[in-house]
């Protein structure tokens, strides 16, 4: 939440919205969730976008499969 300028209050609201637990009341708690919640959500960030361009080098039957290297591709 707080990536996009919102802090416990936001993220209070969206819990409460998706019928989830609220965040920890402490400010410092919160903090500690929400580092958490960044390092596990860059993770799957960095995997779907590794998917992605693995997908592309299939689709443009490129023989580099690995992820590694940049893979041209128009948007």
């Amino acid at each position: 939440m707080r990536m996009i300028g919102k802090g416990h209050a936001g993220a209070s609201k969206v819990c409460s919205v998706m019928n989830m637990p609220l965040p920890p009341p402490r400010p410092k708690s919160f903090k500690k969730s929400s580092r958490v919640v960044a390092k596990h959500a860059k993770t799957v960030a960095k995997k779907s976008m590794k998917a992605a361009a693995k997908e592309v080098c299939v689709l443009q039957q490129n023989e580099d499969v690995d992820g590694t290297n940049p893979v041209n591709c128009g948007i």
